[in-house]
């Protein structure tokens, strides 16, 4: 009597223990494991428009003066196009010698010529330079006989605020000569998609090879010169001729 209900107990447990996991299996039949993560993505978007116009006419300051401690440094030049800094060419003193000579420019340091183009159109700008007579301070009738400045091949750099991939202008070396230097010669130039925004043409920097130069031949009368160059910017990569 006792084998048969310690039979029957052991039977009716195992048939609750099945039905009740019948019963789980069949309440959960979508149970996710327990590192499973529903991500959801979803888009939208707002529209972006900006129109850009021309620049004003106001000037645009040299971002990095020639001459540091001057209060009112740059040209003044106003307008969308313009040059906002050139270099004062004030050589340094030079011995009468029997063969040619080459002056430096007093000024010690990186000096930069500084362009800007805010017009928008991308249709480039030329810059070029030409070189007056030498006369004498003293006697006006004389004249520093074939002597030219030589300007070499400047480094480029863009304004702090030029966005990247702008196209950078075209640098250009130029050495008057006796013959050629009463006319205008290009000195940066910007073709189409070029030179937007502002720019920097940098001399005198550690190199040798960009030191801009005035080359005194033999045969001049002693004491002070002085002259001019005039800087052209025009709109297009066009060159003129004097």
């Amino acid at each position: 009597m006792k084998k048969r209900i310690v039979f029957v107990t052991f039977l009716l447990c195992s048939f609750i223990g099945l039905i009740s996991q019948e019963t789980i299996a069949a309440e959960s039949p979508n149970i996710r494991p327990q590192n499973s993560v529903q991500v959801i993505n979803k888009e939208v978007h707002s529209s972006v428009k900006v129109t850009l116009n021309p620049g004003d006419e106001d000037e645009t300051d040299p971002e990095e003066p020639n001459e540091p401690n001057d209060p009112d440094p740059g040209t003044h030049q106003k307008g969308p196009l313009s040059i906002d800094q050139v270099i004062k060419l004030d050589f340094e003193d030079r011995e009468l010698a029997s063969g040619f000579q080459r002056a430096s420019l007093k000024a010690k340091g990186p000096q930069n010529i500084q362009v800007t183009d805010k017009r928008g159109t991308g249709k480039g700008w030329s810059l070029q330079v030409k070189q007056g007579d030498l006369t004498s301070v003293e006697s006006p009738d004389y004249s520093m006989k074939g002597a030219y400045i030589d300007f070499p091949m400047m480094r480029i750099q863009s304004g702090k605020e030029v966005a990247k991939g702008v196209l950078a202008p075209v640098a250009n070396d130029v050495a008057f000569n006796e013959v050629n230097k009463k006319d205008f010669a290009k000195i940066m130039t910007a073709t189409d998609g070029q030179g937007m925004g502002t720019w920097l043409g940098f001399y005198n920097e550690k190199t040798s090879k960009k030191q801009i130069s005035l080359v005194i031949p033999t045969g001049g009368y002693k004491g002070a010169y002085k002259g001019n160059v005039t800087w052209l910017l025009s709109e297009g990569p066009i060159v003129y001729s004097a």
